[in-house]
């Protein structure tokens, strides 16, 4: 989605900036919360340091909530539009 919506001219509408905002937002989270999983699941060591968990929380609470903001200002959109 990121890289159509970034090559066609004619896909450069809100609808698609909004859908390119929310592609960004779900890989960095993924890439924010996956790695250190992995890394949990592969070793016998399940400890996480104080820091980088509290890092992770914050990344991930300010992740969620931008996403929250940007779903809630589409669907206000969508009911412009239909309304």
């Amino acid at each position: 989605i990121i890289v159509v919506s970034r090559l066609d001219s004619k896909l450069h509408t809100p609808m698609y900036f909004f859908l390119t905002n929310l592609s960004f937002l779900d890989l960095a989270f993924t890439t924010s919360i996956v790695p250190q999983l992995l890394w949990n699941l592969r070793g016998p060591a399940k400890t996480i340091a104080s820091t980088g968990c509290i890092l992770q929380l914050y990344v991930s609470l300010s992740l969620s909530s931008t996403e929250c903001v940007l779903l809630t200002i589409m669907a206000f959109g969508r009911y412009v539009v239909v309304c």
